[in-house]
């Protein structure tokens, strides 16, 4: 499923949620979101059998371009005024071509998902920072016509951030985090192998947020 289409049903459903919203907020309610960019660092090593090899990877993302991509989908309860809990989903997506002379081309898809807890601080009606952590499973697929490379593991990390209430129950918001994680991969063509991955990233991504209460 391309991303495009991923950011497009996630503003759908936003735009679905609006009408839910209540009037008048209580301490307890839904907040529903999706990711529409993102900037992320990446510094990772695959140890393979032979040795490590190590390498960085920094990524800008935009939800609705076709050649690399992030977008997602948020979706957090508030049991009490300030503490959140909730699950997230986020793709990426990124097609390339070598510019060696081979002239080969490829893609690559991704996907995390997990829990995440947020305390927000509510300093007043529209300024809202927060903090907290997340933690989750990921699984990113490389390929080109001859070849297909998947890695998947775990990761875990803090985050936090600043939502700002733009229109009643709607906001507007900003979210950094860091990731450690670990994981394996596995190389597909005549000649199989498998290695092992450790990694730790940065990232900043925005998004928009409805609130059910």
């Amino acid at each position: 499923m391309k991303i495009r289409t991923v950011c497009i049903a996630a503003l759908l459903v936003l735009l679905m949620a609006l009408p839910l919203a209540a009037k008048e907020k209580r301490a307890d309610g839904l907040r529903i979101g999706a990711y529409l960019a993102g900037i992320d660092y990446v510094s990772r090593t695959d140890e393979y059998e032979g040795g490590d090899h190590n390498y960085t990877s920094p990524g800008i993302g935009i939800g609705l371009l076709s050649n690399e991509a992030h977008g997602g989908l948020v979706a957090g309860y508030f049991i009490t005024k300030n503490h959140e809990v909730g699950g997230m989903a986020t793709l990426y997506a990124r097609s390339w071509t070598t510019s060696n002379g081979d002239d080969v081309k490829g893609s690559n898809n991704g996907i995390r998902i997990g829990p995440y807890y947020d305390y927000n601080f509510q300093l007043n009606e529209v300024m809202n920072p927060f903090i907290g952590g997340h933690l989750g499973l990921f699984r990113i697929s490389s390929k080109t016509e001859d070849e297909q490379d998947v890695t998947s593991g775990w990761f875990l990390g803090p985050q936090g951030g600043l939502k700002v209430n733009i229109y009643k129950h709607v906001s507007l918001d900003l979210t950094g985090y860091m990731d450690i994680g670990r994981g394996s991969g596995e190389h597909s063509n005549e000649h199989d192998y498998d290695w092992d991955i450790s990694f730790w990233n940065l990232g900043v991504y925005g998004g928009i947020s409805v609130y059910v209460f």
